[in-house]
């Protein structure tokens, strides 16, 4: 049976560095879940977390036997900011510039090209969250976390099968 979970985090461990500031890089990390395997996430990892894909709770749409499994795939994907004092137009040169935009185009490319999964539409959805937990503050429980992010989410309809992974060519170091 496929684990849409278990190919994700497959296909990520896969993925290149992604440059945090000048002097870091950092490989992707990913995980799953609702706001209580967030919060015990955050806290076993620490600065470890990021930057961090995120996998909301879904339902997985199995056909051909369960050779296949379909998702409406919701996906947080964040790194750590914790200046509140960032207007957004520096949010986007030091996160979403630098770590998060790229994360995406890498993640999306991925999802699109690796041996185990194909986008079922070339159309999804990007939303771009600076300060996330801003409206946590003010009551949006959706939007819960215990750390300070800048974020993106991104819905997206994919398509797993039972392949043997393969590394994308545009992620293979020469």
């Amino acid at each position: 049976m496929i684990v849409v979970e278990e190919r994700i985090s497959d296909m990520v461990k896969l993925m290149p560095e992604i440059t945090i500031n000048e002097d870091y890089c950092s490989k992707p990390k990913f995980h799953w879940g609702d706001r209580k395997e967030l919060t015990k996430y955050l806290t076993l990892n620490e600065d470890n977390s990021y930057p961090l894909i995120w996998l909301l709770l879904g339902i997985d749409k199995y056909t051909d036997r369960g050779i296949r499994v379909e998702r409406e795939c919701q996906f947080i994907i964040c790194t750590r900011e914790s200046d509140k004092a960032l207007l957004n137009n520096q949010r986007y040169e030091k996160s979403y510039k630098l770590v998060l935009n790229p994360l995406l185009e890498l993640f999306v490319e991925g999802l699109r090209n690796s041996s185990i999964s194909r986008l079922t539409s070339e159309d999804w959805e990007v939303e771009r969250r600076p300060d996330y937990t801003d409206s946590y503050y003010k009551g949006d429980n959706d939007n819960y976390t215990i750390d300070m992010w800048d974020a993106i989410k991104l819905v997206v309809n994919v398509e797993f099968n039972n392949n043997c992974l393969k590394t994308p060519k545009s992620w293979q170091t020469t």
